[in-house]
């Protein structure tokens, strides 16, 4: 999404609640929320043009999402921090009696070492963890969070969440955390 404003926009069946994007528009996050959906949706929060915040509304407990698109591997380490701290800050602001989600890009690359099977279970793409996929790891076990969308088993050809422009490499980089 890269839009100037923050605000909503209407398609068909989808309402798109977008946010804020830098001054070169990159880096924009945002929720597609279905019609039958938008009713419920008590909240949407653009935190900074790297993350933003969805509540709804269920019967009995609100869900909350969190949608952060951190810096590539390439950023300087000062910039990967802030990204991670105003992550780490938005989600524990959420009150742990609603159920806390986690999702987004990452372009982190989660592999496939022991140590870190109760977090990122055996299902990756990768062999190895990137550095960003440490970060990942770190947040996730700081938060009492478990990367779902590695946790259960798929063909590598479904895994991949990003192809390079050349078609030649393929990462699974995008994440579900609960």
């Amino acid at each position: 999404m890269r839009w100037n404003d923050k605000g909503t926009l209407d398609i068909q069946n989808i309402t798109i609640f977008y946010s804020e994007c830098n001054k070169h528009r990159q880096f924009c996050t945002g929720f597609a929320v279905h019609k039958n959906l938008v009713p419920p949706v008590r909240e949407f929060k653009n935190i900074n043009p790297k993350i933003s915040v969805l509540t709804i509304e269920a019967q009995y407990f609100e869900i909350t999402f969190v949608n952060g698109h951190a810096p590539t591997e390439e950023k300087t380490q000062e910039k990967k921090d802030e990204f991670y701290d105003h992550l780490e800050y938005t989600f524990n602001e959420i009150p742990r009696s609603r159920i806390r989600i986690v999702l987004g890009d990452f372009n982190a690359k989660l592999g496939e070492e022991n140590i870190f099977r109760s977090t990122i279970g055996n299902n990756c793409l990768h062999d190895v963890t990137s550095e960003n996929g440490l970060r990942r790891i770190d947040f996730a076990r700081g938060g009492g969070l478990v990367v779902k969308s590695t946790m259960f088993p798929h063909k590598d050809i479904y895994k991949g969440t990003w192809k390079a422009p050349n078609g030649r490499y393929v990462n699974q980089i995008d994440y579900v955390l609960d």
